[in-house]
């Protein structure tokens, strides 16, 4: 992503995403009955799907100090507003064993670049 590109919109869903997307590219004064239309229909009534692991923690290292620092109160406030019913060292260890991140100290974690 360019430096001077700019944050819209963020969509924790697909389905949200796709809302998005048709309701930018109408016109607007029609913009208010799409958004309207199609928030009514069935495909948003669903679930919100799950987040993967992969997406939690590219948003954990967004979140990490300049040295990729992360504490367990960062990571379990992530995951509690994701509202993933996980443990943040369970998380933390699982990433350990995948090689992501390595414990520095108890309940600190530092990602490797």
């Amino acid at each position: 992503m360019q430096k001077d590109a700019e944050v819209v919109k963020e969509c924790m869903t697909s389905a949200m995403l796709h809302l998005e997307v048709a309701i930018a590219n109408t016109p607007p004064e029609l913009r208010d009955e799409l958004r309207s239309r199609l928030l009514r229909s069935a495909s948003f009534k669903e679930e919100p799907q799950e987040i993967s692991p992969r997406a939690l923690l590219r948003e954990l290292r967004s979140l990490a100090t300049e040295d990729a620092r992360i504490s367990q109160i960062e990571v379990q406030s992530l995951l509690d507003k994701r509202e993933v019913e996980i443990p943040a060292d369970a998380f933390m260890e699982q990433a350990e064993v995948e090689g992501v991140v390595v414990r520095v100290a108890e309940g600190c974690w530092m990602f490797f670049e």
